[in-house]
């Protein structure tokens, strides 16, 4: 239930829209997207990136092979530039986008693509 006197933090929304797919069966991840530095055996510094800019908080599979990218925003977040380009992609390309300030979101927009 999406009450709005209860502010729900970006990952308390994305662990109940997990728990939400995986109840209807929907094979689903949560992606982490960033970068590290860390120090070698050898002193030198190593930088990993992992993930893509704006890549999608949680990604699937729907059951009829289409993608499924669910960005998580708190009820005052904002999508960046880049996050709002990747749900474009995933539009473009037939998947199902969703920008979710509850697990209500997700619902709807499911339904909405006729799950």
């Amino acid at each position: 239930m999406n009450l709005p006197f209860l502010k729900q933090t970006e990952s308390e929304i994305v662990k109940a829209s997990l728990e939400y797919l995986q109840s209807r069966g929907i094979s689903a991840i949560r992606m982490n997207v960033g970068a590290v530095r860390f120090a070698d055996k050898n002193g030198g510094q190593n930088f990993v990136r992992f993930g893509t800019p704006g890549m999608s908080d949680i990604l699937g599979i729907l059951p009829d092979g289409r993608a499924l990218a669910v960005e998580c925003k708190t009820a005052n977040g904002r999508l960046s530039g880049f996050q709002s380009e990747f749900l474009d992609t995933i539009r473009r390309n037939n998947g199902v986008a969703i920008v979710a300030r509850s697990v209500e979101d997700v619902e709807l927009g499911l339904k909405e693509a006729g799950f």
